[in-house]
């Protein structure tokens, strides 16, 4: 998350043509080179600093890794309770009090390191919060934002060894690795569909070339299709999609993610 937003910005390269913020780098030059972090920090604030009384807020990071962690199940590891949990009544203090809890951990978590245990964090969520299961559970969200692609899943039905149905997300999906290396689309996706079910949408914003390129954008878009967010195109022409998407005329919704960077505001739309 320390890496480029966009690694083709010419203010991101090092004296030796090396990427700031990769492994052995100095730390970019946020003010010429925006990390995933600083856009991920700098969205939010002004997100909440908006609309910090129009929603109960919560908050939860993934993956629960260190920075210097090298194991496997290290790398994996989620969190089993929520940074900031959502208040419980929709009174302006508390929401206000909410909204600045998860501003402040934002600002102060610590250098992001690991994989993408996306399936274990959504099943923390659904433990953990009302989502979806009251009548005051109306207009529930989820909104997940991250620069990798779901694996960590120990329980994965496949494995290395047959590399067409693993989808590798990492250099390797060997040994520690053979399934948790492996992309993990079922079971978050089952989750969000569950959660649609109940009422709850959930959108999910990817950052980051990576996941713009191979399998990325087929699975941001699956992942938004669980979720019931792609997003609109009502009159039905590949500029309301942005760069690199199409609309369907169809069914006038996008290709690709629920959200792009900067659309944050989408989410408390009616």
């Amino acid at each position: 998350m320390i890496s480029p937003l966009d690694t083709t910005n010419p203010n991101c390269r090092m004296g030796d043509n090396t990427l700031c913020g990769t492994q052995g780098q100095d730390n970019c030059d946020l003010s010429r080179c925006p990390t995933r972090l600083s856009t991920v920090k700098t969205q939010l604030e002004t997100f909440l600093s908006s609309h910090a009384t129009q929603a109960r807020y919560g908050l939860a990071f993934f993956p629960a890794t260190e920075s210097g962690s090298s194991t496997a199940a290290e790398s994996c590891r989620s969190f089993s309770q929520l940074t900031v949990p959502p208040p419980t009544v929709d009174e302006a203090t508390r929401l206000q009090l909410s909204a600045d809890a998860v501003l402040q951990a934002i600002r102060n978590v610590p250098t992001p390191a690991g994989s993408t245990p996306l399936g274990d964090t959504l099943e923390m969520l659904v433990q953990q919060t009302p989502l979806g299961t009251s009548a005051a559970s109306a207009g529930d969200a989820v909104v997940i934002i991250s620069d990798g692609l779901p694996n960590c899943n120990a329980n994965n039905p496949n494995d290395g060894s047959q590399p067409a149905l693993c989808r590798c997300t990492a250099l390797s999906c060997m040994g520690a690795l053979a399934r948790l290396g492996c992309l993990d689309l079922d079971a978050p996706s089952a989750l969000m569909s569950n959660l649609r079910a109940r009422g709850v949408r959930t959108y999910v914003m990817p950052l980051g070339n990576e996941v713009a390129m191979g399998e990325g954008p087929q699975v941001f878009q699956s992942l938004a299709e669980a979720g019931g967010t792609l997003r609109p195109c009502p009159n039905g022409t590949n500029a309301e999609c942005g760069a690199s998407y199409v609309c369907n005329p169809s069914t006038r919704l996008c290709s690709g993610p629920s959200l792009l960077p900067g659309e944050l505001d989408r989410v408390l739309a009616p």
